[in-house]
């Protein structure tokens, strides 16, 4: 008995032995891990972002459904002569606004009607900007209403406020109308990225608004 005792002492002793080399290479791993996170953390850097690399997405007041436009122009003065339709709808919330991105135009008409194609009653604010109509009523998301404009746009009058890529944002270019380049060809095209569309007809002039058109 006393050499059976012997033997499971002995391998007791064994086993303690092998097992404390284990732990401690297990202890040492760990150490390592955590001496590897703290370089890491250590390395991360914050770099500060100007005001101008942080945009958020504009907030949605009101949708455009679809657009109806019939556009001619005037070669000699450079000027966009527009009747657009817009179906309208509020977006989520109820609303009396109506704000429209239109730069350097002039309106001859705007008529608001309902879905029964009664008038809506507005006041009008424009600032060469945005064209801002205040309704009579508020209306909801499942309103549909009809803007119908008439109105003469302007791009030349645009400052320009480009960006690297782009070095001009006023939408609407005439090209060698005055045939002063005699190699040129006369040209007229458009460029709205991304918010220069409003120099030639009037709209929600953000790159998120999307909407059917003919």
């Amino acid at each position: 008995m006393q050499i059976v005792k012997s033997w499971w002492i002995i391998l007791l002793i064994s086993l303690i032995i092998a097992c404390s080399p284990s732990r401690k290479t297990a202890r040492y791993f760990k150490q390592k891990e955590a001496e590897q996170v703290q370089i890491k953390l250590n390395d991360i850097r914050i770099t500060p972002t100007r005001k101008d690399d942080f945009r958020t997405t504009p907030s949605k007041i009101i949708d455009i459904l679809h657009m109806d436009l019939a556009v001619r122009f005037n070669w000699e003065n450079h000027t966009c002569m527009g009747k657009e339709t817009l179906l309208l709808q509020p977006y989520f919330y109820e609303t009396d606004s109506i704000i429209l991105d239109a730069k350097n135009m002039v309106f001859d008409k705007i008529l608001v009607t309902d879905q029964r194609n009664n008038n809506i009653m507005y006041l009008t604010n424009y600032d060469k900007k945005t064209l801002q109509l205040k309704l009579e009523k508020k209306i909801s998301k499942h309103d549909t209403i009809k803007l119908e404009l008439s109105y003469k746009a302007n791009p030349d009058e645009k400052e320009s406020h480009g960006s690297k890529a782009i070095k001009d944002d006023k939408g609407l270019y005439f090209i060698n109308t005055n045939k002063q380049e005699p190699n040129k060809p006369t040209q007229l095209w458009t460029q709205g990225e991304t918010e220069a569309n409003s120099c030639w007809f009037p709209t929600i002039d953000k790159p998120h608004e999307k909407f059917t058109s003919k």
